[in-house]
Formats: C-alpha cells, sequence, structure tokens
C-alpha cells in the first residue's frame, strides 16, 4: 500500500475534483452530450432597429440568417426609408 501523505491525497483530490468540472462545463468529454447543430424551432427574439444607416443595415443581414432573432421593427426619421425596408426584410406595419 502507498504511502498517502496529507499533500498526496489534496493533489488527487482536486486532479478528481477539477476534471469532474471539466466533463460539467465540455459536452464533449461527457458521455450524453447534446447535438451542436441542432435545429431551433422555438420563438424567436422580435428586434427592432433605431437609425437606417450602415451598421443597421449589417444587423438586419445577419438576422436573416439568424436561427434565434428576427428583425420587427424599425425606427426612422424617413418615411421613405421605412417602406423600402418594409418591403426588403419583410417587417410588418
Amino acid at each position: 500500500m502507498n504511502n498517502l501523505s496529507r499533500r498526496s491525497f489534496l493533489e488527487q483530490f482536486s486532479m478528481g475534483i477539477g476534471s469532474s468540472a471539466l466533463a460539467v462545463n465540455f459536452p464533449i468529454l461527457s458521455s450524453d452530450s447534446h447535438p451542436v447543430n441542432k435545429i431551433y424551432d422555438g420563438r424567436k427574439l422580435n428586434v427592432a432597429l433605431v437609425g437606417l444607416g450602415n451598421y443597421a443595415r449589417i444587423l438586419a443581414e445577419g438576422m436573416k440568417e439568424s436561427r434565434y432573432c428576427q428583425l420587427a421593427g424599425i425606427v426612422t426619421g424617413h418615411p421613405e426609408k421605412a417602406k423600402q425596408w418594409q418591403q426588403e426584410y419583410n417587417i410588418p406595419r
């Protein structure tokens, strides 16, 4: 039987605790991991953009691809821009 000192016990104990913490935080290491590419079919978060500049256009294009968000509203001081965006991004009135 090995001579078990307090130091070696603490080292082995902390290694066990650390590895179990890793297994919980990294699902790929655990046996019951969930598939990452699972298709989400729940409700989407509605997002409204304020100001329709270049950054808003980048966000709107990204929301076309998003599984979790959708462009639901816009705020602008230009009525003609609002009509254009409503048609382009299928935004309800």
